[in-house]
């Protein structure tokens, strides 16, 4: 299950399970995520930047459909960022939790 900005991301189960299910790759900045899974998560980030004072902008690629967004803080306030960015928390098992909170490194 997961939970963005506190509040479930409401997929069905059963979708996780299609294919390759979800991928964390930990080796790229890749995740992978079913196609419906992934449009709902895409469109409620979105909305989170957006409403919170983002603009989006072009990826630094233009063969590929990257979700960039511009008017964050810049890099001496990365605690900042999670203003702008909801804080998503992933549950793998029963008491397996990971929190992905905005930072900048």
């Amino acid at each position: 299950m997961m939970f963005l900005h506190h509040k479930p991301h409401l997929v069905l189960q059963g979708l996780y399970d299609i294919g390759y299910g979800t991928v964390l790759d930990s080796g790229t900045t890749f995740t992978y995520l079913p196609s419906q899974a992934y449009d709902q998560f895409h469109q409620h980030v979105s909305d989170f930047a957006l409403s919170h004072g983002l603009q989006t902008i072009p990826g630094p690629d233009p063969r590929y459909p990257d979700s960039c967004f511009g008017g964050a803080p810049d890099a001496s306030h990365p605690d900042q960022l999670k203003e702008f960015f909801p804080t998503v928390d992933l549950y793998f098992e029963v008491s397996l939790c990971a929190s992905l909170v905005s930072c900048r490194p």
